[in-house]
């Protein structure tokens, strides 16, 4: 069997030293000096679960004896109504003050859950009274807390999310309650989708940039020879094949993932590397996916800059996460698979086609709006196939504890009432785009045609990823 398909890296806590310098240095100087933090970096290189295991429940109670509550990670929903907004950020701060008290052994914390928890379930009050009394309990307790919050541009996105919900996290958090927001997007340059304002809200974040990268030669062999260790075909990678995996991925998690795999392969059907072509993973549609995403960070001047290696555009994909920058030889690196991406004329201009960033008014045919539809329809198809498919388990397990005369425990039950909720509003939420999907048909220009097929993408992709992190009873 194949060890990077199930067992890459073999443990995280050799991950994590990868990126000793940015938790270790960077991420609790920030922390310390009370700032708001954006983790940015290039979707696919492990943001999310690096910030998962940093922030582990031992790590977030050990806090609590400096003053300091941290929620765990959480991705912001991509289903969220206008009304519900507040109430995302609300049940964050209330459930992660029950997990930290350690469900009520730590008194002190026990008792400020429940002060907050009634505050919450106060019907007298707005949801944003509700927030500013529940922030206001924690200051009065001297403690400082930090939402953990991944998926941020499912926020930004979200046409739910109003200019006031901006003013509001602004005014209410200010000085008591800071974020930690994980994102593929820099918020304070020219990568949000277009219609996206900026807001003082999201200005906070523009002085606490963490840049994700892709994983070093020396770590990377590292980690690749730990999962290589003890494997049942005698498979080892030489040093330079190492290098090539490297320079192709840029040490990006996802791309150098697909590398190691069919490396893995190749060598145990050909008994070494010689003659290894990776040309067919380039073409691996989760590759291009991805690189097509990166893509959509950029205007389309930018992706052409890629092409003539222009330095400002250098230094961006830098500050992104989207190349590497040798300090010693003072030159800029790229990922080779994202630069023969950008080179290639005619998926250069489907990702200047696709961007969302367009400013001017193009005219867009019949044609190309019917195979978005048909492209955004398969997508939405594929991931309501999914939730059903999850449904259905869900169901099953509840169903054969019945047939076999177990009565579930009241807490099982509850663990499953909730989970079916949730999937069955992601179900309802699924309609709903499916039907937004035909107000392709009646757009005018690319501009109004890319907007909204991105903001559909981005916010199946984030449906997916949920339904996928709710686990079976």
């Amino acid at each position: 069997m194949n060890p990077f398909e199930y067992n890459f890296p073999t443990n995280l806590s050799c991950l994590m030293s990868v990126y000793s310098d940015i938790f270790d240095v960077v991420l609790h100087a920030k922390m310390k000096n009370r700032q708001n933090v954006q983790i940015l970096g290039p979707e696919g290189s492990g943001k999310s679960t690096m910030l998962s295991e940093f922030f582990n429940i031992d790590y977030r109670r050990d806090k609590v004896k400096d003053k300091l509550l941290i929620s765990p990670v959480t991705p912001f929903p991509t289903t969220l109504h206008s009304d519900e907004v507040l109430m995302f950020f609300l049940n964050l701060i209330v459930n992660t003050l029950l997990e930290l008290s350690d469900h009520g052994k730590n008194e002190n914390l026990a008792a400020l859950h429940a002060e907050c928890a009634g505050l919450a379930e106060n019907k007298n009050q707005t949801v944003e009274a509700k927030l500013l009394a529940v922030v206001q309990s924690i200051a009065n307790e001297h403690y400082r807390m930090y939402l953990v919050i991944d998926n941020f541009e499912a926020f930004t996105f979200s046409t739910e999310v109003t200019p006031q919900h901006h003013e509001t996290l602004l005014t209410t958090f200010e000085n008591i309650l800071n974020q930690i927001i994980i994102t593929n997007y820099d918020l304070n340059r020219d990568s949000l989708p277009h219609g996206v304002r900026a807001s003082l809200y999201l200005q906070q974040f523009a002085g606490g940039i963490v840049t994700f990268s892709g994983w070093p030669l020396g770590k990377a062999t590292e980690l690749i020879n730990a999962t290589l260790e003890g494997n049942s075909d005698g498979v080892h990678f030489s040093p330079e094949l190492i290098a090539e995996i490297i320079r192709l991925s840029g040490g990006i998690y996802v791309i150098m993932k697909q590398l190691c795999i069919y490396a893995y392969d190749y060598i145990c059907d050909n008994g070494d590397d010689t003659g290894i072509d990776f040309s067919e993973v380039y073409e691996d549609d989760l590759i291009s996916t991805t690189m097509r995403h990166w893509c959509r960070m950029l205007t389309p001047e930018q992706i052409h800059g890629i092409r003539s290696e222009n330095r400002d555009v250098l230094s961006l994909l830098n500050d992104r996460g989207l190349l590497m920058y040798k300090r010693k030889e003072k030159k800029y690196v790229f990922f080779e698979f994202f630069k023969k991406y950008c080179m290639e004329i005619g998926k250069l201009e489907a990702a200047a086609a696709e961007n969302p960033l367009k400013s001017q008014s193009v005219a867009i045919s019949a044609d190309y709006k019917k195979s978005v539809c048909e492209q955004l329809d398969e997508l939405c198809d594929a991931v309501g196939n999914k939730l059903e498919k999850k449904i259905d388990v869900l169901e099953n397990e509840f169903n054969s504890l019945i047939s076999l005369g177990v009565s579930p425990s009241a807490a099982v039950a509850k663990i499953l009432d909730t989970r079916l909720t949730k999937l069955r509003n992601h179900r309802r939420r699924i309609n709903e785009i499916s039907n937004s999907i035909l107000q392709i048909s009646s757009a005018t220009d690319a501009n109004q045609v890319e907007s909204c097929k991105s903001r559909i993408e981005t916010e199946l992709s984030g449906i997916s990823h949920e339904i996928d992190t709710i686990d079976e009873v």
